[in-house]
């Protein structure tokens, strides 16, 4: 199962990695994305609950789960909630914001900060610059995605494109980027399975992964030198670590779409 990032959504692709793993890819988006119907209220904790239905549905007894970027937290979250079936959590370049510790905001940037003190102030200046990316998206998509990435745009997979559309192609909805600010409910010491990570040594999160060691010094972090917060497609195959051992495969089908309940 792979929680995208933000912005993200059901098109994220690991391409012919996944082939070379051996095992199934399920990109799930989080409420208020792309198909998912939003879910006001809704915690990281709450998330494990919905993985848990999907995979449920499909009859998926042991899955492993990798959180890219904004993603990382809900990864975590089911690494701590779903330990009796997710053997190994992964997170690549992930988002942590450690919101519990104040002393720890520079990991992450100014937002936390401000989040922590009027958390009404930020949803409304987050809802606004939402709104007017979703409004470029409608108007320029090609030009809209060259202008959030500049010179990077050339240089990301295609399938990105795409993607964006599930982020700025719907209603705007912010629950996904405050949660980022939140305390997760629960501590990076309590997941008790298997963590690797993969960073760059010059993504400005390397930080946030570096605190997740200390807190717990079992999670196996991998550094590449000279990367940012994009890594190399060819460090996929790194991946299948992931590949969970003894996990029941289930029935072989393409998925479009799936609702709980």
């Amino acid at each position: 199962m792979l929680f995208h990032g933000s912005p993200g959504g059901r098109q994220f692709d690991l391409g012919k990695a996944v082939a070379k793993a051996g095992c199934w890819l399920f990109v799930l988006e989080r409420p208020g994305i792309g198909l998912s119907d939003p879910k006001a209220g809704r915690k990281v904790l709450d998330w494990p609950i919905d993985v848990e239905a999907f995979v449920n549905h499909f009859e998926f007894d042991r899955f492993a789960v990798v959180g890219f970027s904004a993603g990382a937290p809900y990864a975590l979250a089911c690494g701590y909630a779903l330990a009796d079936r997710v053997p190994v959590v992964g997170l690549v370049c992930g988002y942590l914001a450690f919101a519990d510790d104040p002393t720890l905001d520079h990991l992450v940037g100014g937002y936390v900060t401000r989040y922590r003190t009027d958390p009404d102030a930020v949803r409304i200046e987050l809802r606004k610059a939402n709104t007017e990316m979703a409004n470029a998206w409608a108007a320029d998509p090609d030009g809209f995605f060259r202008s959030l990435f500049g010179p990077m745009a050339d240089s990301l997979p295609p399938f990105w494109l795409s993607m964006m559309s599930s982020a700025y192609g719907g209603p705007i909805d912010t629950d996904d980027a405050t949660l980022a600010y939140e305390p997760m409910g629960f501590n990076v010491e309590d997941v008790s399975v298997r963590v690797h990570a993969w960073y760059g040594d010059q993504d400005p999160l390397l930080g946030a992964a570096q605190e997740l060691v200390r807190r717990r010094p079992s999670t196996i972090l991998t550094v590449y030198p000279g990367e940012g917060h994009f890594l190399a497609p060819q460090h996929r195959t790194d991946y299948r670590v992931f590949s969970a051992r003894g996990w029941r495969r289930g029935p072989r089908r393409v998925l479009r779409s799936w609702r709980a309940g």
